[in-house]
C-alpha cells in the first residue's frame, strides 16, 4: 500500500503534494467512517487503490490518535487559510513597514493558525495543556515583535537596507515558528515519544526520538516561511514590473489585495509540501541510537520507528 518512496525527497514531495491537496477540505465525518470501514475490511474485498484512498483520507483528516481535524487545521487547508495572515504581513511590510500594531496583529493571526495546525498534527500522546498553548502564543508573538523592533533599529542605523524591508517578516516569522513549535511540543521533550517496530507495536518511549522529532519539525518551520516571505514577495514584485497584470494593478489599486492573496496561495501551496518533505513523517532509527533501556531489548541492526509529526 506504500505508493511513494518515503526514503527519497522526491517520493516524500509527491506524498505531501497528495496529503496537502485542498480536496481534503471537502470530506466530512461520513467520509472518514467509510475510510475506516475500508481499512478494517482490507483486502481482498478492496483493491490497493481503494485502500490507499482510505489511508490518505485518514492521514490528512484525522489526528494521530484518530480524532477528526477541523478544516482550517488540516494540512490540506494550510495554504488556503494560512495565506490570509501571510498576505497581511507582506502588505504591511510593503505599505506600512513601521506599523507595530499591524505587524503584531499579522503575526498573532499567523502564529495562531500555525499553533492550531501543529496541535492537531502532533504525534500520538497527551495534548498540550491550555496554559502551554497560551505560553506558545505569547512567546512566539513576543519573539516576532522583538525581531521587528531590532530590524527598525538596523534600518535607522543603515538606511540603505530599507529596501529589504519587504522581506523583514521572514526572520520574525522563522524565529516565532521555532519558538511556537518548541513550546507547543515541549511535553514531548519532557515525556518522550513512542517508538514502535515494523508491526506497529509500541516498544518504548524515547526522549532521544522526541528531541529529534522536535528538531526536525523546527527545521521545516524555518523552511516554510522562507518560501512565504521570500519567494512570494519576489514573485509579486516580478508580476508588478512590466506585466499586463502589473499594469492592471497600477490602474486599479484595489486589485493589489486579491493579486497578493492569489500569489501567496500559489507559493504557499508549493512551499508546504516542499518543507514537509525535508523529513519523512515516520522516521526510521536504529535501536542502538536510542536509550539503553530500549536498545538492550533488540539485536544489533534492528530498526525502530517514531512519528515525527508535522
Amino acid at each position: 500500500m506504500e505508493r511513494y518512496d518515503m526514503a527519497s525527497f522526491g517520493g516524500r514531495l509527491l506524498f505531501f503534494l497528495d496529503i496537502t491537496s485542498p480536496d481534503h477540505l471537502f470530506f466530512g465525518a461520513a467520509d472518514l467512517d467509510d475510510a475506516r470501514a475500508t481499512l478494517r475490511e482490507g483486502a481482498p474485498k478492496h483493491g490497493d487503490a481503494d485502500l490507499w484512498r482510505a489511508a490518505r483520507a485518514l492521514h490528512a483528516k484525522t489526528t494521530a490518535d484518530g480524532a477528526p481535524i477541523p478544516e482550517p487545521c488540516r494540512v490540506g487547508g494550510w495554504a488556503c487559510f494560512g495565506s490570509v495572515p501571510v498576505s497581511a504581513l507582506i502588505l504591511t511590510a510593503k505599505y506600512a513597514p513601521t506599523s507595530l500594531p499591524l505587524f503584531a496583529a499579522g503575526h498573532w493571526l499567523n502564529q495562531s493558525h500555525l499553533a492550531s495546525v501543529s496541535y492537531f498534527n502532533r504525534p500520538p500522546g497527551k495534548p498540550a495543556p491550555l496554559w502551554r498553548l497560551g505560553t506558545a502564543y505569547c512567546a512566539a508573538i513576543g519573539s516576532a515583535i522583538g525581531v521587528f523592533l531590532a530590524w527598525k533599529r538596523v534600518v535607522v542605523r543603515f538606511p540603505a537596507l530599507a529596501g529589504l524591508g519587504i522581506f523583514a517578516p521572514y526572520p520574525a516569522a522563522a524565529g516565532a515558528n521555532m519558538v511556537n513549535t518548541v513550546v507547543m511540543r515541549f511535553q514531548e521533550l519532557e515525556d518522550g515519544v513512542e517508538v514502535f517496530d515494523d508491526r506497529g507495536t509500541v516498544v518504548g518511549v524515547s526522549h532521544v526520538a522526541a528531541r529529534s522529532a522536535v528538531f526536525d519539525t523546527c527545521v521545516t518551520r524555518l523552511a516554510l516561511p522562507a518560501g512565504n516571505f521570500i519567494l512570494t514577495p519576489l514573485a509579486y514584485l516580478a508580476l508588478e514590473r512590466g506585466t499586463p497584470l502589473g499594469r492592471a494593478v497600477a490602474r486599479r489599486p484595489w486589485l493589489a489585495l486579491p493579486t497578493q492573496l492569489a500569489t501567496t496561495v500559489a507559493c504557499f501551496a508549493l512551499c508546504v509540501p516542499g518543507s514537509l518533505a525535508l523529513y519523512p513523517p515516520v522516521v526510521a532509527v536504529p535501536a542502538a541510537d536510542l536509550e539503553p533501556h530500549i536498545a538492550s531489548n533488540f539485536p544489533d541492526g534492528t530498526i525502530l520507528r517514531y512519528n515525527k509529526g508535522m
